[in-house]
């Protein structure tokens, strides 16, 4: 009567069983490796090393932060162009900052002003707002403060575009950019919540700046922007403001 073969035996069980043993043999190692790594990071010096880290961080944002000298500018040159603007459409027109310059996250020495008029009425001609406000700043430009005044066609519509040679800050005018506005206004909300937040955002629009000069070759600063937010609300290191149902500039949560 032949012997019943052994499953046990068999070379390939054999190898399992070795491969088993290797993984445990190995999960232990790890095990080890992770306590030892614990044990580290717990130090006092590796605590030291990660305080430097923030403090770094934390004093290289507050010196990238635009200065009140800064911001009087912008201020004052926002204030001349609404009055030019409604000289052009009419005084029921607002002139309203959005992106960089009122979101938190504008960086001192920052040559970018995005406005847009926002003017009633669903079938506005935006070429045409546009066109008047140009006519009306080359009227008010005698002392050629504003230059190279050109209405340039985007994907959106159109915008015009300027630089004002006293502050040197290059200037964007759209119309009805109104959601723009509500998410520079949410963006001011999380860098008032936490400010890692905008910490962390000015660092990486440096970092990005300064490693590729060239604009067409680096991420866009709203990308970077979007990615930190997504970042901070996965680990839940900022609550959902549209979740929370907060009024963001007498907007109910669901008309964000």
């Amino acid at each position: 009567m032949l012997a019943k073969a052994n499953p046990k035996a068999t070379p390939q069980n054999q190898i399992m069983q070795k491969i088993q043993y290797w993984s445990k043999e190995r999960k232990e190692q790890l095990k080890k490796e992770y306590e030892e790594f614990i044990k580290d990071y717990n130090s006092e010096q590796i605590r030291k090393k990660v305080s430097n880290i923030d403090n770094f961080i934390i004093n290289y944002a507050k010196k990238q932060l635009n200065t009140n000298e800064d911001n009087l500018k912008i201020q004052n040159l926002h204030a001349f162009l609404e009055k030019v603007v409604k000289k052009a459409v009419g005084e029921e027109a607002e002139l309203l900052m959005y992106g960089s310059t009122v979101n938190g996250l504008c960086v001192t020495g920052s040559s970018d002003l995005d406005l847009t008029v926002i003017v009633n009425g669903l079938e506005v001609n935006h070429s045409d707002i546009l066109k008047r406000i140009q006519r009306q700043i080359e009227k008010v430009n005698q002392d050629k403060r504003f230059k190279d005044i050109i209405i340039r066609d985007i994907k959106s519509g159109s915008l015009l575009a300027f630089q004002d040679s006293e502050t040197k800050i290059e200037i964007d005018i759209t119309v009805n950019k109104i959601i723009e506005v509500y998410n520079s206004a949410l963006l001011f909300n999380y860098s008032l919540i936490d400010q890692r937040f905008y910490q962390l955002v000015i660092l990486l629009k440096q970092w990005n700046k300064k490693n590729f000069p060239d604009a067409s070759t680096r991420i866009n600063s709203y990308s970077i922007v979007l990615m930190i937010l997504a970042y901070m609300l996965h680990k839940k290191q900022v609550p959902n403001i549209q979740q929370l149902r907060k009024w963001i500039w007498g907007l109910p949560q669901q008309n964000i």
